[in-house]
């Protein structure tokens, strides 16, 4: 049986009331986002890649000063680091919406409010009425791909 670290094995360790664990070889990329002038994001801009590293301590509390990494703060300030995620399956919790050449579907309990899901005009859940119209059905589906917590989905049936 493979060891953790080797190559392609990782796990995330979930530590009570620390940093979560990633063991194994993930390489991790800064992400930022792109944004209009009207402050909506539109894109991802990537660059550059951390260190590759067999283990990361991930910061969870929210107030390292090395993000994304664990400083031990949380060591040194009242927090609460209960893990209050629902266990559940997220195909238990998620809700269809059928268009026209595209279903896109919704877990709301990720949602990460980053706002790639919206803009100043309308927002995807109005969008997938109208997805006859491939620009819009093409536009829906960026907007969904750029979701970083997975919140939203699209499939082509």
């Amino acid at each position: 049986m493979p060891e953790v670290g080797e190559e392609g094995v990782t796990r995330i360790v979930v530590r009570e009331n620390g940093p979560y664990l990633v063991e194994g070889r993930v390489l991790l990329t800064r992400a930022a986002q792109v944004e209009t002038e009207y402050g909506e994001p539109v894109d991802w801009e990537y660059g550059p890649e951390f260190k590759s590293r067999p283990t990361y301590e991930l910061c969870r509390c929210g107030r390292s000063s090395r993000k994304p990494f664990c400083d031990a703060t949380h060591e040194t300030i009242d927090w609460d680091g209960a893990e209050t995620a629902d266990r559940e399956p997220s195909e238990t919790r998620r809700e269809s919406f059928a268009g026209t050449g595209v279903v896109m579907t919704d877990d709301f309990v990720l949602c990460t409010q980053a706002g790639y899901c919206g803009d100043r005009f309308t927002k995807v859940w109005f969008m997938i009425d109208e997805t006859a119209d491939p620009e819009i059905r093409a536009r829906l589906m960026r907007m969904v791909e750029l979701c970083p917590s997975g919140r939203l989905q699209y499939m082509i049936p």
